[in-house]
């Protein structure tokens, strides 16, 4: 007696996963283009993202601290992204959270939930 939560159907491979996110990611960037204003967020998020930019850490600076900074520029554009969401619309934020398209248990980070 198996009694598996998997039972019933083949357990997704991890390469599936990866596969149906990258294409929902893929759709959702060829929406954003398929306009002005999307192209225009595109843009900003790449300008705020400072992706045409190089910046290192000060002389002498450990690779702790090195890391600590990347992580601080990545948060700083998903609040800059939250703000966004809350301006355009204070229900965005909670329905993006609720949404369910995710059907295979992906985070959004490549891992498994």
């Amino acid at each position: 007696m198996s009694g598996g939560i998997f039972e019933g159907g083949p357990v997704p491979q991890r390469e599936d996963v990866l596969r149906r996110q990258e294409a929902r990611l893929a759709a959702a960037v060829n929406g954003l283009m398929a306009g002005p204003e999307g192209r225009a967020f595109l843009r900003w998020l790449l300008a705020l993202c400072r992706c045409f930019e190089a910046e290192a850490p000060a002389p002498g600076a450990s690779p702790l601290a090195e890391r600590l900074l990347f992580a601080e520029g990545a948060r700083q554009v998903g609040m800059r992204l939250l703000r966004l969401l809350e301006a355009a619309d204070p229900a965005h934020f909670p329905n993006l959270l609720l949404t369910r398209e995710d059907d295979d248990g992906s985070d959004g980070s490549g891992k498994r939930a």
